[in-house]
């Protein structure tokens, strides 16, 4: 197991039942999605020999997953050096009766502190009644999880109370998560299976009156009743055998399904009788009438806590003689208000698992540390501490803006009467820092604090309730900004959900004072940490508008749900230090604002450069750069679109892309990043890595327009300039300091690590490398979005090569006409490779338009977008069977294709002369 991964899956996706490897499946899909390398632990108790050819649920993995080697509960700990972090899946992992065998597998008794730990949708099943000395080893290592989350209120309960977990959430199962297009490619792939209309049956634990009741059912709703009983073909036949059929009704169990075969019968089907939890989740996710049977031999809750919050718990049924009692069940069901509970759910639990794999490692207390997988007995649960007194989210939004206003040091305040605003007059009142004056009227405090920052010079804050209290601002505002006077208006507000609702004091207030203030935000809703990052950000802007190119009034506008009543103990009302605040450096500021940064950037070690899209630079902005690189310890990182190369700058795709997240952590982590250029590195890695970086570095923004563009979450300092000024203006106040090469040496040695990917077969990514590494000197290269563009990026062009992209917004629309344009105006070799949907788009690009000798177009044709495919969606890949010969030989191209490579290589050589005739070269792969 050389190869590194960011997660590594712990569960029982090895599991011969179909609601095991859809779960997992699902699981496996969410997490990739998200960005991240997955590794799927194998069952150290598994038999090697059998489980890879015979059982469906290694063929499933053989298709999707990447699988570790099996290892022996007592060396799981080699799986350290493997992951950085670990997911307990979805499932009955820690229901006893199951997981005794694996000993403390499942509760990451083998995971090193150093590694992060994850549960997510992770069950009990029923009463946790482990030995005393087995749950207290479960319970110590259950104390070092960075994340728990279950799927029902039993095991809610279990964690809480029995282990002591109060930070445990109830999530959704992660079947839920997987987009529903997923799940119908998977079913596409058995083909037609019944072409008449069916009831689907799926039976976990099959008895008599099951049988009985399905043979009526099929009688009452004159419809085939489908029976599908559980995976392994060992117990099939036993479970068949408990039907104990009569041959009444039209009832046909089905043998030997595999999990395309299941999916179909679910998709298509009518509606569906099921004792399965699984069986139920998917009847809501194909949204089909449904009845359910509890099924308490396998844990009665869990199907509870499913259907009740989502309103769906009157279509459960607590006996088999029931099944048929309400017919009209399986006829309709009303899924719109379940679906947008559903939903919320969805969204929370979503955000809870991308959340928990972004943020940082939390630190292991002392006493909960458990080394081994049979830990000493006498380790006992994370005891009881007492908690901090839980606040809302719109109370810590509250306390986010009242700490970013005394840290940009606006100390007056101006309040008036109202609820909407109640949390944040209890902060700011609570801060010795601020100077509260308390007017009722609010036309007046309007004027009142108008007074106040004309006579010091200095932003005065004025803050409100919502509805007409707000309106009553508006002539003081006005009077502010004709007079350039600075002030920062907070108005609390409703949600906009009871916009138009009869609700009281609700008006929409989101941009409601127009063009007399220079900066309106409406902080979010979202309640998750990018919404914290996105408030943070807005508010950040609009206190900086406050005096960026003239002074003048900003709008924060701040939706509040929850009003903390009564008032909250002294320590939650103390500012929170954890909120950063952006600082903008402009021409005008004083020397010793700009001389602070300097001396700061000398003292750093590791100072990452990211050299975005841009045109080529001048002789005397290659010096600036050059000198600025001498000087300071820092590497510079770009790609083929920057135009870009120094004696300290790296072509970073190769490295960011298969380098791990701890990888690029404990070898490449910056202290400082700084961007300039000008669009960002767009599909490229190092927005992720940076991105889960952590919080122990900042990042300094240089740019021309100003602008509070936070890319990588960590925004600091924003550089109004050029990036000209700003080298230079570093380098002439730096003194005498040189770069040490420490951390250019870390990246030439990570580079030296990384083998780059060579196509040894004839595909898209050969087709690419060989295009990219033999294109002439001197000529231009217009790069397609999607694959076309990150093939690219993984080989090094001729440096005088100039490259262009459209990838201002990564759209697919125009990138042909853009190339044409360039060929206009150029005398040089003009190349563009582009993706068939891409050129089939913009196919009047070549039309009514000059063909010069200097042409060279090169389209990839793999019948639809490659880069969608993973989304397994026909509306999205749009797969054809055209091809552009007729339409380019039409308008006057000399037209080459390749199917193979020994065509590609020979045509490559005619594509690549100076031969003056327009060429387009169409690559079938």
């Amino acid at each position: 197991m050389s190869k590194k991964y960011d997660v590594g899956i712990i569960g029982l996706w090895y599991g011969r039942n179909y609601g095991s490897m859809v779960t997992y499946y699902a699981l496996h899909s969410v997490i990739t999605d998200m960005g991240y390398s997955v590794l799927m632990i194998n069952n150290p108790l598994g038999n090697a020999n059998f489980e890879i050819t015979k059982t469906h649920p290694f063929r499933i993995a053989n298709m999707y997953y990447n699988v570790s080697e099996r290892l022996r509960l007592d060396s799981l700990s080699k799986l350290n050096d493997v992951c950085d972090t670990f997911v307990v899946g979805s499932d009955q992992l820690w229901n006893y009766g199951l997981s005794r065998p694996y000993k403390q597998m499942y509760f990451l008794g083998f995971a090193d502190d150093s590694k992060k730990k994850i549960a997510y949708g992770t069950s009990f099943g029923r009463a946790y009644n482990a030995p005393e000395d087995e749950k207290a080893r479960s319970g110590g290592n259950l104390a070092r999880f960075d994340g728990i989350s279950v799927r029902d209120d039993l095991s809610l309960s279990t964690c809480k109370n029995t282990f002591a977990l109060n930070d445990t959430v109830e999530v959704c199962d992660p079947t839920f998560l997987c987009k529903i297009e997923a799940y119908n490619e998977l079913a596409s792939k058995a083909g037609t299976l019944e072409t008449e209309p069916y009831i689907l049956a799926y039976v976990l634990d099959p008895n008599p009156e099951i049988g009985r009741q399905l043979e009526k059912l099929s009688i009452e709703k004159n419809m085939k009743v489908v029976v599908l009983l559980d995976e392994p073909p060992v117990r099939w036949d036993a479970n068949f055998a408990n039907l104990q059929l009569s041959g009444n009704g039209r009832v046909e169990v089905k043998k030997d399904v595999d999990l395309f075969e299941w999916l179909w019968y679910y998709q298509n089907s009518s509606c569906v009788f099921t004792d399965s939890f699984h069986g139920t989740i998917f009847s809501i996710i194909f949204k089909k009438p449904f009845v359910s049977l509890i099924n308490r031999k396998r844990g009665a809750e869990r199907f509870v806590s499913l259907l009740k919050p989502i309103d769906l718990e009157y279509r459960l049924i607590d006996s088999a003689d029931k099944i048929t009692s309400d017919l009209s069940k399986y006829d309709s069901c009303d899924y719109e208000g379940p679906y947008q509970k559903l939903n919320a759910i969805k969204e929370y639990s979503y955000n809870w698992l991308k959340d928990q794999l972004t943020k940082e490692k939390k630190m292991i207390p002392a006493n909960a540390e458990v080394k081994s997988i049979t830990p000493a007995p006498d380790i006992q649960p994370k005891p009881v501490v007492e908690e901090k007194p839980k606040t809302s989210v719109d109370f810590e939004r509250c306390k986010m803006i009242v700490t970013l206003v005394k840290r940009y040091g606006i100390k007056h305040i101006v309040m008036s009467s109202g609820s909407r605003n109640l949390n944040l007059a209890r902060l700011f009142e609570a801060e010795p820092y601020f100077k509260i004056y308390r007017v009722t009227d609010e036309r007046s405090a309007g004027f009142y604090a108008l007074g106040i920052a004309a006579r010091l010079g200095e932003p005065v804050v004025m803050c409100c309730t919502s509805g007409t209290a707000t309106s009553n601002y508006l002539t003081s505002i006005t009077e502010a900004y004709y007079q350039h006077i600075p002030l920062v208006v907070i108005t609390g507000d409703r949600y906009p959900r009871y916009l138009g609702q009869d609700e009281e004091q609700t008006i929409p207030q989101a941009g409601m004072y127009g063009k007399v203030v220079k900066k309106c935000v409406s902080l979010p809703q979202d309640p998750t940490a990018l919404g914290d990052w996105e408030a943070r950000r807005m508010v950040c802007e609009a206190l900086l508008e406050v005096k960026h190119h003239g002074t003048g009034p900003v709008h924060i506008n701040v939706p509040i749900a929850n009003i903390e009543f009564p008032k909250p103990p002294a320590s939650v009302l103390k500012l929170d230090k954890k909120y950063l605040c952006i600082d903008r450096f402009e021409l005008c500021d004083p020397d010793s604002k700009w001389q602070d940064k300097v001396d700061r950037l000398s003292k750093v070690k590791r100072i990452l450069v990211v050299y975005c899209q841009n045109q080529p630079l001048s002789i005397e902005e290659q010096k600036s750069v050059e000198a600025f690189v001498d000087k300071f310890n820092c590497v510079v990182i770009s790609d083929n679109l920057a135009n870009f190369h120094c004696s300290k700058s790296i072509l970073s795709y190769n490295i960011t892309h298969d380098y791990t997240q701890k990888q690029f952590r404990d070898e490449l982590a910056p202290d400082i990043v700084i961007t300039v250029g000008g669009r960002r590195m767009l599909n490229n890695p190092i927005l992720g890595k940076l991105r889960n970086l952590g919080t122990q570095w900042y990042h300094w923004r240089v740019a021309e327009d100003g602008e509070v563009a936070d890319t990588y979450r960590r925004l600091k300092n924003v550089f109004e300039c050029s990036q000209k000024y700003f080298f230079d203006y570093f380098v002439e106040h730096s003194g005498d300091i040189h770069n040490d090469g420490e951390y250019y040496k870390a990246w030439k040695k990570a580079e030296s690590n990384i083998k780059v990917m060579h196509a040894e077969k004839y595909n898209q990514l050969y087709a690419i490398e060989r295009t990219v590494t033999t294109l002439p000197a001197h000529s231009l290269l217009h790069i397609g979005i999607g694959h076309t563009i990150i093939m690219t990026n993984r080989y090094k062009l001729d440096p005088t090569v100039r490259v262009f992209c459209n990838m201002g917004t990564n759209g697919i629309d125009g990138s042909a006409s853009t190339f044409m344009g360039h060929c206009a105006v150029s005398k040089e070799l003009c190349f563009l490779m582009i993706g068939d949907l891409s050129f089939f788009y913009d196919m009047n690009s070549i039309w009514n338009k000059p063909l010069t000798g200097n042409i060279r177009i090169m389209m990839f044709n793999n019948s639809g977008a490659g880069l969608l495919r993973h989304y397994r969606s026909p509306s999205i890949t749009q797969k054809h069977e055209t091809s552009a010969k007729a339409w380019v030989k039409s308008v006057g191209f000399n037209y080459l294709s390749s199917e193979n490579q020994e065509e590609f290589e020979e045509n490559l050589k005619i594509f690549t002369s100076d031969c003056d005739q327009p060429i387009f070269f169409e690559v079938f792969c």
